[in-house]
């Protein structure tokens, strides 16, 4: 809306409507807004005033064709994430450093300060080499030579019209790309185990496979005829036909199957590795309340198992429970606290396990988990306050973990072999002298140095 251009091949376009980009770009807005959606892998926002230039269309999990996906010139863009961890995450360039995006949303201005807040899931920041990572409900402000420090976000700032609108229209835009995933493989079905016709189908794929006489032609024709079977679950899922369990079993086996009766062989293992890659991609955006889900919950824990070991059990709980969180701040955006009430309380087992010493999740993604509840326990108090009927107990739960909004976290500029180094050059230089009193002065002096 408002005035938009776009620079392709040197010539300034106005946007007047929606504009398909096959290459890289130069995209400005006055006092207009823009929106650009990424195929399926996420959307972001330009604010007024902004001026971005798209590198990268790659379509994951085609590889991308350059390092940054896009860089932030001027103004101000909302970026949502929608890649699986196990893709490469979408690039943000900015004068101070890039932010790597999978799955989350962040709003980023460039200007004399970068400024960098984390609304949902975790972003990282990398700045002269160094890796900052940032969970939700958490900021970060950049400028020449400053040493980072992470603040959090202030909870009357998920209540701003503008945070709350984008938050809703992730919402949005992420149920709307787990729908168009699942009616793409619906389309692609074919005849389904309701139909009588459907013996007749399985005996025509066991009898393809019979006839394919390599490993890496068999491999293949399994694989397809595994992606066959997630189809059927969605066709299913998609008519409410039957039950889609038996088809997502089937998948699991049949890739299994090939994972291990493929032996050393490395083409077949590139060929397994592509296709999970892919069916990953192509299942990213469901949530918990999302039909499309049990497919996403099946590729995940089929990749876990396998001896390749794609994908970590690891990684696997942090989606399957972010994933959980990401659903209960839908339920509660939507207004359906009874629904966030009876999903937080299936999570519980779970919720109970992360701060055992030995809990399969490591303290990054723990505490991107922790990060999660604080921004549930926010916004559910939020809908309290507003007049929303929600469970007393569950606030009281709750409370522990709404964020402390005094306590910055400082990054780490040095190694630990920096600054043991730093104290060994501060202890010699004080020893150096005999004197009780020029020891002291020598130790003023340093301290008015690391000031």
């Amino acid at each position: 809306r408002g005035e938009v251009t776009v620079l392709v091949d040197g010539l300034w376009q106005p946007v007047t409507g929606e504009m398909q980009l096959s290459q890289s770009a130069l995209i400005q807005t006055q006092e207009g807004e823009a929106t650009l959606v990424l195929h399926d892998d996420g959307v972001m926002r330009l604010g007024p005033h902004t001026t971005i230039a798209l590198h990268d269309i790659a379509d994951r999990p085609a590889l991308p064709q350059h390092d940054t996906t896009l860089t932030l010139h001027a103004g101000k863009i909302w970026m949502q994430g929608l890649v699986s961890a196990s893709l490469p995450g979408l690039s943000i360039a900015t004068s101070q450093g890039r932010v790597l995006v999978h799955e989350g949303s962040v709003s980023l201005t460039e200007g004399d300060i970068v400024e960098v807040n984390v609304w949902d899931r975790r972003i990282i920041v990398i700045r002269e080499g160094q890796e900052i990572p940032l969970v939700a409900g958490e900021r970060l402000e950049l400028w020449e030579g400053n040493v980072p420090v992470v603040n959090t976000i202030p909870l009357k700032q998920y209540q701003d019209e503008v945070v709350a609108e984008n938050l809703q229209r992730d919402a949005v835009h992420r149920k709307e790309i787990a729908g168009l995933q699942r009616e793409r493989r619906a389309a692609l079905a074919g005849i389904l185990p309701t139909s009588p016709l459907y013996p007749a189908k399985r005996v025509a794929e066991a009898v393809d496979v019979l006839f394919t006489f390599t490993d890496e032609a068999r491999a293949q024709k399994l694989l397809e005829h595994a992606n066959t079977r997630l189809n059927e679950a969605a066709a299913l899922i998609a008519d409410g036909s039957g039950d889609p369990s038996a088809s997502l079993d089937e998948y699991r086996q049949t890739v299994l199957r090939v994972a291990t009766g493929s032996g050393d062989g490395s083409l077949v293992q590139f060929l397994l590795q592509k296709d999970l890659l892919a069916t990953a991609a192509d299942v990213s955006a469901a949530l918990p309340d999302d039909a499309m889900y049990p497919l996403k919950r099946a590729v995940l824990v089929t990749s876990a198992v396998l001896p390749m070991g794609l994908v970590s059990v690891e990684e696997v709980q942090h989606v399957l429970i972010t994933d959980t969180l990401s659903g209960l701040m839908r339920a509660v955006e939507q207004g359906d606290a009874v629904r966030a009430e009876r999903a937080f309380e299936e999570l519980q087992p779970v919720l109970a396990e992360i701060d055992r010493p030995d809990a399969v999740l490591s303290p990054t993604l723990r505490e991107e988990v922790r990060a999660s509840l604080a921004t549930f326990a926010s916004a559910l108090k939020a809908y309290e306050e507003d007049g929303g009927a929600v469970n007393s107990t569950l606030l009281t739960t709750l409370r522990q973990y709404l964020p402390d909004q005094a306590t910055p976290r400082a990054v780490s500029v040095l190694t630990d072999a920096e600054v043991d180094a730093l104290v060994a050059g501060i202890t010699d230089r004080i020893f150096l002298y005999k004197h009780p009193r020029s020891r002291w002065n020598q130790l003023v002096y340093e301290f008015y140095a690391l000031d």
